[in-house]
């Protein structure tokens, strides 16, 4: 059984607020979390099962907001997890949530979001049974895996056409 540290969830839920307050901006901070000390670019950050635009403006909201920093190399422009502990830390915490705990966050973003007048807020998110920070698997590995999929399943159609 998890236990909740309480003054914890309510830090995170205030972040969430703050940060995550739509499903791909919640979906990139979980993304850190996974891989706190790794360096990404917008390219590799598109293959998240997103739309460019969706990606652009949760990445621009999370560097605007000091979560995420972007580097220089090469005329390459990466992007990283934070080196601010204060906002470095929460983003980790997130990633070690159970998934009780994590919905019972994001019951309360939903149930709040409702009472300001914002229904569903985070009723997208909610419903997809926490996808971002439940998974335990390499998050390259599976997009790496979808393109896979997706390449076999091409190839599929273009066998069964050419045998006709």
């Amino acid at each position: 059984m998890e236990t909740a540290n309480v003054s914890t969830e309510e830090g995170l839920y205030r972040f969430l607020e703050e940060y995550g307050n739509n499903r791909v901006k919640r979906e990139l901070l979980a993304f850190w979390g996974k891989h706190p000390n790794a360096r990404f670019t917008r390219w590799a950050i598109y293959g998240l099962d997103w739309s460019k635009l969706e990606a652009n403006r949760g990445l621009s909201a999370l560097v605007g907001g000091g979560v995420v920093d972007t580097h220089s190399h090469n005329g390459l422009t990466f992007y990283s997890l934070t080196n601010n502990e204060e906002k470095r830390r929460p983003v980790l915490e997130l990633a070690t949530l159970g998934w009780h705990q994590l919905q019972a966050i994001l019951r309360r973003m939903e149930v709040e979001g409702q009472n300001a007048g914002e229904a569903g807020k985070a009723r997208h998110w909610s419903s997809k049974a926490s996808s971002g920070f439940e998974e335990r698997g390499d998050t390259l590995k599976m997009i790496m895996g979808r393109k896979q999929e997706k390449a076999e399943q091409r190839k599929q159609e273009v066998d069964d056409g050419s045998s006709r």
